[in-house]
């Protein structure tokens, strides 16, 4: 169990031909039967395959990882998907680095409070010049929708809400890492490139 406002990372981690891709979905607790194990276990039933769907089928998830943020006292949960979910796109992959990138936002205004995700390991007949064709684009709006639907409430099954997780403040580390409840994602319609970034800049 956990407290009302904890804050946990859930990680898609996703093997590739080109090695481990980990895609970092934050979240807030709402109640205090609200678990680690549980929040993995409702992703994965609800919206793993969703995720998985637009990528290429040389990918696939067998492990989902949930991070306690904050308090930060809990071990790690490692969450075996078995069988592991494939993706399911056919073709040339794009190169590595070529992602969709997931916009983040929320109520409130500035850096700390909004956030983006990337999301690689797309096929070569999903863009056309740089830019994501229509079935891509309607297939992230869906999973979007049904994704604040379940986690942009206080939702009565998996007590868990999506936020924005903030461990910056105008470039200083903030002494407890905060949790802004999402509002909005949006899709980029264009193909980005992958860059590392300092975790929750």
């Amino acid at each position: 169990m956990v407290a009302i406002n904890d804050l946990a990372e859930l990680n898609i981690l996703i093997d590739t031909p080109s090695g481990r891709e980990e895609n970092v979905l934050g979240f807030k607790a709402t109640a205090t039967t609200a678990t680690l194990d549980g929040l993995a276990a409702d992703f994965q039933a609800n919206f793993l395959a969703q995720w998985m769907a637009t990528s290429s089928n040389a990918v696939t998830c067998s492990r989902l990882d949930v991070v306690d943020v904050w308090p930060g006292t809990a071990a790690t949960v490692v969450h075996t998907v078995s069988p592991a979910q494939a993706g399911a796109i056919s073709g040339e992959l794009l190169p590595p680095q070529s992602a969709a990138v997931f916009s983040y936002r929320t109520p409130l205004k500035g850096r700390s409070f909004r956030g983006r995700s990337f999301h690689g390991q797309h096929c070569e007949v999903q863009q056309n010049d740089g830019v994501w064709t229509a079935t891509p684009l309607a297939a992230w709006d869906t999973l979007f929708d049904n994704y604040l639907a379940r986690y942009g409430i206080a939702d009565p099954v998996a007590h868990w809400r999506a936020c924005v997780i903030s461990r910056f403040n105008a470039g200083v580390k903030r002494v407890a890492p905060i949790g802004t409840f999402i509002t909005d994602i949006s899709v980029e319609p264009f193909v980005f490139s992958m860059r590392r970034r300092a975790q929750g800049r």
